[in-house]
Order: structure tokens, then sequence, then C-alpha cells
């Protein structure tokens, strides 16, 4: 009885974290298209590639929390302030055309990644699986 609360009580921290995170992606979405009148497909890129140099940091190079997330969080504002910039710029090329850019560029700053770092973004240490060089 006790485990089965704790387990409701983990997966219920568990889904409002997820949910406020998907949330505010959806919030930036919305902001970004009502700003600039495009979809910007490239914030999830962003998020998934701030969330890998992430783990990257804390573990291959073995960076502490407290140094590995405000410098992922900086690396987020940063490629998401370029890629907005970009969009704004753009924004009276056709809108299709934009949006595809957006998702051009989610696209060449993953590959840079796995090139840079030598590890894909997409590896996960669980210890069932060994984290290889990306293709």
């Amino acid at each position: 009885m006790i485990r089965s609360v704790a387990l409701f009580i983990s997966a219920l921290i568990l889904g409002a974290t997820l949910g406020t995170i998907y949330g505010l992606m959806a919030f930036g979405m919305v902001a970004a298209y009502r700003i600039s009148g495009v979809v910007n497909l490239g914030q999830a890129g962003i998020a998934a590639v701030c969330a890998a140099l992430y783990w990257w940091m804390e573990t291959v190079r073995g960076a502490p929390r407290p140094l590995a997330v405000p410098l992922a969080i900086l690396a987020g504002g940063v490629l998401g302030a370029t890629l907005g910039y970009l969009t704004l710029r753009l924004s009276s090329w056709p809108k299709g055309l934009v949006m595809i850019l957006t998702l051009a560029a989610t696209l060449l700053l993953r590959s840079t990644w796995a090139a840079g770092a030598g590890t894909s973004p997409t590896c996960r240490p669980d210890g069932w699986a060994r984290c290889s060089a990306a293709p």
C-alpha cells in the first residue's frame, strides 16, 4: 500500500513537471508565432540540443550540476535569441520557406552537436546500452 502511494506521488510530480515543460514550450511557440507570423520549428530542437549539452557537461565532462544547468540555459537563450532574430529578419519572406529554414537550422544544430561532441544527443546512458559515437 505504501509503495503504491509513493509510486503515485512520484508519477504525479513527474507528470506535473513534464506538463509544465510542455506548456512552456507551447507558450513559446504561440508567442513566437504571434510576433513573427511564422511557426518556428527550431524551438524544440534548441531545447533538445540544450538538454543534450547539459547531459554532456554533467555526465561526460563531469561538471557539477550547479554549473551545468545555468550554462545549458544560457546556451538555450543565446541560440533561441539568434534563431528568433533571424526569423524576424526573414518575416517578409514566404512563411512556408521561413518555417522550413527554422527546421533546417535545427537539423544543422543537431548535426553540428553530434560532430563536435562526438556523441549523439539522443544517446541515453541508462546503464543498459553503451553510448557510441554519432553515425
